[in-house]
């Protein structure tokens, strides 16, 4: 009996010595790699930040009634993917972005140069842009060169100009994330109307791994709804019910069809933007009422 339970107690040291250094090790990893670490934290923190978008109910007497036509347009909410590929028919308004050779959409310039400007201030890296605009021809010469990476051509957020593929000196890529511009991006970028369009654990949604230097433009408040309540772009805009009304972060959103739309007397500042589906959402401010 006593040699049984010297086994025992022996068996149960080595067990113990190897949980041990599983831990150690595994925190070990953790302090060398900060990708993994924010990974981590940013999973967890996903869990409990959130903003509400409720739905509201408005009688007839309570809206007015727009032709499309007459409401400033920004198509910044285009859903592009394998099954929403770009409209032969769509011309991006885009741009070369200040002195450099990079081309982007023109809605996305400005809020670009803040979040640029926020990077820089907040971590002293230089915020660089390594693909943005692509042609369609363009997509395809990058599709034949990598079709185990690259999008099919006609499917690619970059031929609207308004998907960047960011990096700083010395980490791009997945390394992008080592860097502190590069968690900045990922946990600041909604703030600037961008979004982490493919993040992590989502690719069952978006049919895309996980790339946090791939940011979208998708203008406020939308950028931060998408962000703080962890969707993506796919549920978001499949996720609205045509004709209904939504509020959240003092504006009012809504999914919409054909040329005439409505929306609420007390609504200002309206935008509406083509979603890719064959509808419209418009965006505008709620008043605040005493």
């Amino acid at each position: 009996m006593k040699k049984r339970t010297g086994k025992k107690k022996r068996m149960r040291f080595l067990i113990l010595i190897l949980v041990i250094c599983l831990l150690g090790s595994g925190t070990a990893i953790f302090v060398l790699r900060p990708d993994w670490r924010f990974r981590a934290w940013d999973l967890v923190n996903s869990w409990f930040d959130s903003v509400p978008m409720e739905r509201m109910e408005y009688g007839e007497e309570d809206l007015a009634e727009y032709s499309v036509s007459d409401l400033k347009r920004e198509d910044v909410l285009l859903l592009i993917n394998e099954e929403y590929p770009v409209s032969s028919q769509m011309r991006p308004s885009v741009s070369q972005y200040k002195d450099t050779d990079v081309i982007m959409a023109e809605a996305a310039m400005e809020p670009f140069s803040y979040l640029s400007e926020a990077v820089q201030e907040k971590t002293g890296s230089t915020l660089y842009v390594r693909d943005s605009y692509r042609s369609l021809e363009e997509q395809e010469v990058v599709y034949q060169e990598q079709p185990d990476v690259a999008a099919v051509p006609g499917s690619s957020e970059h031929m609207t100009g308004l998907a960047l593929d960011v990096y700083v000196a010395q980490y791009a890529g997945y390394g992008f994330l080592k860097s502190d511009a590069g968690q900045f991006v990922n946990q600041n970028c909604w703030e600037y109307g961008f979004i982490i369009r493919y993040p992590q654990f989502r690719s069952g949604d978006t049919k895309i791994p996980y790339e946090p230097w791939h940011i979208r433009y998708v203008g406020r408040p939308h950028a931060e709804i998408i962000e703080r309540n962890n969707l993506v772009l796919e549920e978001y805009i499949l996720g609205m019910e045509l004709g209904s009304y939504y509020s959240s972060c003092g504006y009012c959103i809504s999914r919409q069809s054909g040329d005439r739309i409505k929306m609420p007397k007390n609504v200002t500042e309206l935008t509406v933007s083509a979603d890719n589906t064959g509808n419209w959402i418009i965006t505008g401010k709620e008043e605040k009422t005493e």
